[in-house]
This record gives C-alpha cells, structure tokens and sequence, in this order.
C-alpha cells in the first residue's frame, strides 16, 4: 500500500490515541473502534457508509499491530495469516488506510478462494458452498479489472484517462482493484472518466 498524499488526521487519529498502539487496553477491539469512530464522524459520508457496512458483521474484528518494520515503502498491509492489519505509527488515524486494509481484511478470503476455484485448486472446490453465492459478483468484478488493465496497457498517450490509469495502485491485481475502489477517491475519479464495460 503506498503512502497517500494530503492523508488527513482525524477523530480516528483521536480513538487510536486513547487506546494506544493498536493492542487494546481494554476489550474493545481496535479495528472495530477505529471503524466506529470513522461511521460516527468521518468528514467524508462514503467512509462513514463504509465503516458502517464493515461494522454490520459482528465477527468482523482482525487484530491491529502498528509497526514500522515494512520491508518496503507501504504504509500498511493486511496479513491474511494472522488476520491482521499493519500500519505505520505515524498513519494510525488515517481513515482511508484503516479502510483500505480493512477491505482487505473483509474479502481477501472470498478473492482467494474465487482465483484458486478458476484454477481448479482441489481445496477451493471443496470450499465453495461457504463462498458460491460470491462467484458471480467476484466473476464480474475480476471481468472488469482485466478489462480495465488491458485496456490501460494498450491505450494510447493521446488516451489521459488510461495512461493515468496505468499509474493507479488498484491495477496492481484484483485485491487492490476491490480495495481502492471502495477506499481511494482519487482512484474512483480516474474510474468516472472511462467508459466502462458491460
């Protein structure tokens, strides 16, 4: 996840402050707390929305570790291992990374298991009566991206929508795609100028 320009600090900068370096005092968990704290009074309605759709699966509750120990430039990360988000300690209010891992954290499974069901992988047929009813959503968002990807590879320089979009982090594979569509509005604006396929 790359580091975000003009990211703002905000009243989940304030519960991260409360509840200190991501390993609660109390059993609040500090996702969940940083999710609540964003759908109460994020300044941007969609994170508030969003926050509130996370929040609606009560199970929903990965652990959060703030560190600085990236081997790269990312900002944060969601480990599918631990079921676990990642962040740096001076972006531990920022909402849109809180979103963006915690979409991650939201559907990882269910983008695992669609890949490796379209590959055949033996352990992901076996599963698909916990993620069928996701296989047709995933497929038209999985046609999208590749739809989107060749399509900004291929284009033109004269094509600004699509040679911005060859820049764009949500091309970096399907995972991404879902993630800063949900989270990255600078990601959404480059959406709006194409033209869709159906």
């Amino acid at each position: 996840m790359r580091e975000f320009q003009n990211s703002k600090l905000s009243a989940t900068k304030r519960h991260f402050e409360l509840y200190g370096d991501g390993h609660a005092l109390s059993d609040i968990n500090p996702v969940r707390a940083g999710l609540t704290t964003i759908a109460e009074s994020s300044s941007v309605p969609w994170y508030r929305e969003l926050a509130k759709r996370l929040l609606k699966d009560e199970d929903f509750a990965p652990a959060l570790e703030i560190t600085s120990k990236f081997p790269d430039n990312r900002s944060g990360e969601y480990s599918s291992r631990y079921h676990e988000i990642r962040m740096l300690p001076s972006l531990k209010g920022n909402e849109q990374l809180l979103l963006h891992e915690a979409m991650h954290a939201r559907t990882s499974a269910a983008i695992n298991w669609f890949l490796n069901y379209k590959r055949g992988v033996t352990d992901a047929l076996s599963d698909a009566k916990h993620f069928q009813h996701l296989k047709a959503p995933l497929e038209r968002l999985l046609k999208l991206y590749e739809s989107l990807e060749k399509r900004a590879y291929i284009g033109t320089s004269s094509q600004i929508p699509l040679r911005d979009l060859q820049k764009s982090y949500g091309l970096t594979n399907l995972h991404e795609f879902i993630a800063e569509g949900f989270t990255n509005p600078a990601f959404q604006a480059k959406l709006t100028q194409l033209k869709l396929p159906r």
